[in-house]
């Protein structure tokens, strides 16, 4: 999976750069999930330049949010393509979820 990573205002950035699907979603749980341990329990997952998603990638973001809920963390989305974010909420996952159209909107409200 590729992605970029950036800290801003106490959150953990990943910039998601190639398709969160079943070929790429374990790679990425075991990539994020060191990150997160290390970093910060405040995840932000900008989907601006991930063009496809499909159920396995899904399956990964409840376990991610599940590990970082039970921590007192949070995972935010940001800027998810049209068929990402009409299946988060023909699935009702963007109540799990908070969904926000950029990534400074989701920094404001991963503080929230």
């Amino acid at each position: 999976m590729n992605f970029e990573q950036e800290h801003r205002d106490q959150a953990a950035v990943f910039h998601l750069l190639s398709p969160l699907d079943f070929v790429n979603a374990p790679g990425f749980e075991k990539q994020i999930e060191t990150q997160t341990e290390i970093y910060s329990l405040r995840i932000i997952l900008n989907f601006a330049r991930c063009d496809y998603v499909d159920s396995s990638g899904f399956s990964m973001l409840v376990k991610l949010h599940r590990r970082c809920e039970a921590k007192g963390g949070a995972v935010v989305i940001a800027a998810p393509p049209r068929h990402a974010l009409l299946a988060l909420k023909m699935s009702r996952l963007d109540r799990l979820f908070p969904v926000f159209d950029t990534v400074d909107e989701a920094l404001l409200g991963a503080h929230q």
